[in-house]
């Protein structure tokens, strides 16, 4: 297993650990129009073209804020789960986010051993893809797993992404995959289980 594999998995481990639960989201049914129930083509196309350049570059910013927490920026975490996540871990959100800058800290200086003082990490997303069609399944999978309203997603595109770690000692490189999703109005990462990082 690669260094940056190992820091990244390490990063999201702690992530959820210092939540100390899951994040998903609740599911709400879809209406489906038509007298037998089934979507109109014009429909599904509208559908299928529903994340526009906006939401693109909404969703790159909430990458680059997990990004920022992967470089060592605890109070990012803030950003990085939706209200009322911290409501069932059993922990304040302050609690969690001083678990997550203890955990930075420390993340950091590995990191700075690793690949050098002057270490950046960088993203760049490799692929995307529209996954209008399962926000049911995701809602339901997200709900599952934590609980959480989420009547208002309204939006999810898997991307994959591919983070670099470099400095002047050494770089490395994983890629990884997320759905990112729009709830009430503001995008976030989750995972293939549905929990959020």
């Amino acid at each position: 297993m690669n260094m940056l594999k190992k820091i990244v998995g390490i990063a999201l481990c702690a992530a959820l650990i210092a939540a100390s639960c899951i994040f998903v989201v609740s599911c709400s049914s879809e209406k489906k129009s038509g007298s037998d129930g089934k979507k109109s083509q014009a429909e599904i196309h509208e559908m299928m073209n529903n994340i526009t350049d906006e939401d693109r570059a909404e969703y790159r910013k909430t990458v680059e804020r997990f990004v920022d927490y992967l470089s060592g920026d605890g109070e990012s975490v803030r950003d990085l789960f939706p209200d009322g996540y911290w409501d069932g871990t059993g922990k304040t959100e302050e609690e969690a986010v001083a678990d997550s800058i203890e955990f930075c800290n420390k993340d950091r200086e590995k990191n700075k051993e690793i690949f050098g003082e002057d270490f950046v990490i960088t993203y760049d997303i490799i692929s995307e893809q529209n996954y209008i069609l399962m926000i049911e399944e995701i809602r339901e999978k997200i709900e599952n797993v934590c609980g959480i309203s989420c009547e208002g997603l309204d939006k999810v595109c898997y991307i994959d992404v591919v983070f670099t770690a470099s400095g002047s000692v050494s770089s490395n490189q994983y890629e990884k995959a997320f759905y990112a999703v729009r709830l009430d109005g503001k995008w976030y990462l989750a995972n293939e289980i549905g929990s959020f990082n």
